[in-house]
């Protein structure tokens, strides 16, 4: 459990950079993993210090958390009615970075039935993780 107490240092967050998949849909900003791939070197160690920053002081930035929402039309229903759509969130990719950080740092404990993480958020200097569980 020390591992996630530890501050997230930048090798962390630019090995998963690697590992992420390319040709994702960005956040609002429209900044997408390939731009991040190639600024990583950057601001990579600002975007750390920002992370662990936020751990610190209990809270992120504002809009570090926010997506922006649309609606997909359903395979196979064209009713028409909004039934026939369902919602997605496209996050910033910079919290898609930490998600990801911290879905492999659990894994190690064996919470493998928890595939992705909704919300994480840093309170009292440790973290908050709400999970969607697909198991």
């Amino acid at each position: 459990m020390e591992c996630l107490e530890r501050d997230i240092g930048y090798a962390k967050c630019h090995d998963t950079l690697k590992i992420m998949p390319l040709g994702r849909a960005p956040g609002e900003d429209g900044i997408t993993i390939e731009v991040w791939r190639y600024l990583c070197p950057i601001i990579g160690e600002y975007y750390v210090r920002m992370i662990n920053v936020a751990k610190g002081d209990g809270h992120f930035h504002d809009g570090f958390v926010n997506a922006m929402v649309t609606l997909l039309k359903q395979k196979g229903n064209n009713n028409g009615s909004m039934k026939s759509f369902r919602p997605l969130s496209l996050m910033h990719i910079d919290y898609k970075i930490l998600s990801k950080v911290l879905s492999v740092l659990l894994k190690k404990f064996r919470i493998a039935s928890y595939t992705m993480i909704k919300r994480v958020e840093f309170l009292d200097e440790r973290f908050t993780i709400i999970f969607i569980s697909f198991a």
